[in-house]
């Protein structure tokens, strides 16, 4: 059975040049070793990111990729013929390490197990447009909160409430109710909202209604129109090498 895992925290991580040198921490133990045919996916949820342990049963490269570069809305593009192929990695940090030192040590792993290389285009797409709609946005600045979006349903319709929560945070939501094309922030809010938006989803039409109540209800418009659009290309990358 093949089993895929979304792999998203939501963290957000702020890579610089000054972060990528020769300073950049490494695990202190690492493995990498084909996930067993056997693996279920209950077996497959077992998934552990803390401040000293990695633990990801079912990771493809990938999946890998998201975590290592907290990829929120970007696409991955030029992902290998084996990327389906899953693998159980386990790592430990020396230390305790913050989130982003994580990520970073993941970055090395990937560049020294799977001869990882990357780079970042922002290619003209289509796309829908995230913009303020006339008259301004309607959420209420935030002053304190989880920092989180959650779905829920109400009777039937769909609703995402926001708690002292960025445009960062609504996005992905966004997208993964629209699937259509990608999602690029032009609103330029940089703050922190309370806010509630709620629509009767619709299957066959997912943006008909959803459209209109970010517009009515948010006071933000979504346009159709091509856009430079975020995406990680993987230059180069192999099959991990065996564990030492």
């Amino acid at each position: 059975m093949s089993i895929r895992i979304a792999l998203r925290v939501s963290v957000v991580l702020a890579l610089s040049a000054a972060g990528a040198n020769a300073q950049t921490p490494r695990f202190e133990v690492a493995s990498i070793k084909p996930t067993p045919p056997s693996a279920t996916e209950s077996s497959c949820r077992g998934t552990t990111v803390d401040s000293i342990r990695l633990s990801l049963p079912c990771a493809t490269l990938k999946s890998l990729i998201f975590l290592a570069f907290n990829l929120q809305n970007v696409a991955i593009e030029g992902a290998p013929a084996w990327d389906d192929t899953q693998y159980k990695v386990e790592a430990k940090a020396e230390n305790a390490a913050s989130i982003e030192q994580m990520r970073l040590m993941l970055q090395e792993l990937l560049a020294d197990r799977f001869q990882l290389k990357v780079h970042r285009e922002a290619p003209l797409r289509p796309a829908f447009v995230l913009v303020v709609a006339k008259g301004g946005p309607k959420m209420k600045a935030a002053e304190s909160g989880s920092g989180q979006v959650l779905w829920s349903r109400a009777g039937q319709d769909n609703v995402l409430t926001g708690s002292n929560a960025s445009m960062a945070r609504l996005i992905p939501w966004l997208k993964s109710m629209t699937k259509e094309r990608p999602i690029v922030d032009e609103t330029g809010l940089t703050g922190t909202y309370d806010f509630k938006l709620q629509w009767l989803p619709d299957d066959d039409q997912p943006t008909v209604a959803l459209f209109p109540a970010l517009q009515e209800q948010l006071g933000l418009k979504m346009e159709v129109r091509n856009a430079p659009v975020e995406v990680l290309m993987i230059d180069h990358a192999e099959k991990p090498t065996a564990d030492q």
